[in-house]
This record gives structure tokens, sequence and C-alpha cells, in this order.
């Protein structure tokens, strides 16, 4: 867009002059979406449910293929920001706390965009993946939830709690809320 490729009232709305008026740069930003699942326990855990990084394939998947992806490493894993190895005002957890990172592939959100703030190459543009914004989010959704529910049930079966959810009170043993409000969130 800095080199005036882009849509023409973004590019002009800027001050930067248009070479080529394409609409489409910068739309349909795809992302993928990812949660963690944090458990603790003393039950003995077999290696391999928490060992490795499987693919899965949701009821809601479009076309078949494989769009779930855990990422198990026998800790807990909350997502890519400063961990308590890296920002010492955080807790450190508990023995026996682990968990299991859900990314969505193959996204059918496809609402998000990338806009320029400024003229100026330094500084950031805007970026936003516009999450659950779209009809094509709710497959995301769906196929996120179900995993989730999926996940938690295997925990509650292996002794172990799930000690970040949602849930106002305690899981049922079939992964789910209590509070069906709660669950669709």
């Amino acid at each position: 867009m800095l080199s005036g490729v882009g849509p023409k009232d973004h590019l002009e709305s800027l001050g930067i002059d248009v070479v080529f008026d394409s609409p489409g740069i910068g739309q349909n930003l795809m992302g993928n979406e990812e949660l963690p699942i944090v458990a603790q326990g003393t039950a003995y855990i077999n290696a391999s449910l928490v060992l490795g990084y499987p693919l899965l394939r949701a009821n809601a998947s479009l076309d078949g293929d494989n769009d779930i992806w855990l990422l198990q490493a026998g800790v807990p894993f909350r997502g890519f920001w400063p961990s308590n190895q890296s920002n010492e005002n955080l807790p450190t957890d508990l023995p026996g706390t682990w968990g299991i990172g859900v990314v969505k592939g193959n996204p059918q959100n496809t609402a998000g965009y990338v806009r320029l703030r400024t003229k100026d190459p330094r500084d950031r543009p805007e970026i936003n993946f516009n999450l659950f914004a779209s009809d094509g989010d709710k497959v995301d959704q769906s196929a996120m939830r179900e995993t989730m529910n999926h996940i938690r049930r295997n925990f509650v079966c292996s002794g172990a709690e799930v000690v970040e959810t949602a849930c106002p009170s305690r899981l049922n043993t079939d992964g789910c809320c209590s509070d069906p409000d709660v669950d669709a969130t």
C-alpha cells in the first residue's frame, strides 16, 4: 500500500499517490484462532496423551480435512505472550499443572483486514483479524468448542481438574460447562 497499490480511497486519505487501485489489497485477512486448556492433577497421565502435536478433524470441518492442531508438551501453554519465566510478576504454576494449546487451522472467517495508519513506513499498520465477525466464524467456533469439550472430558476422566475455565462452576463429566450460555461463548 505504501507503494501506491491498494484501495484508492484509503491511499488517497493518507496522501499516498495511487499507482493502481486494487480494493482487495489488505482484505480477507485470516488468523488461526488459539486457546489454552490448563489442567492440574496428580493422576497418572500417559505421556502419549500429553506429548506431541496431533491433528484432528472436527465435525464442523467443511472439507473433511484435519483442522485442529493440538500443542501438547506436558507443561501449561497459554499462548504466545510473556510467561512467568520472562515476567516475574506472574505467579509460577503448581506442580502437576499442564495443558494443551488448541489451534484452529483452515479458518473460515475472512473478515480481517490490514490498513495503514499513516504513510510513514515506520508506523505500525492497523491489523484486525475481526474474529467472531462473520458467518464463516461460526464454523470455527463450533470446531473449537467441540475440541475444547473433548479435551476437558478427557481431563475429567483422567482425574485431572481443569483449573482455568470460563465455567462459573465445575465442568460436567461431558466436558461442558453446566451453564449452556457460558458453554456457547
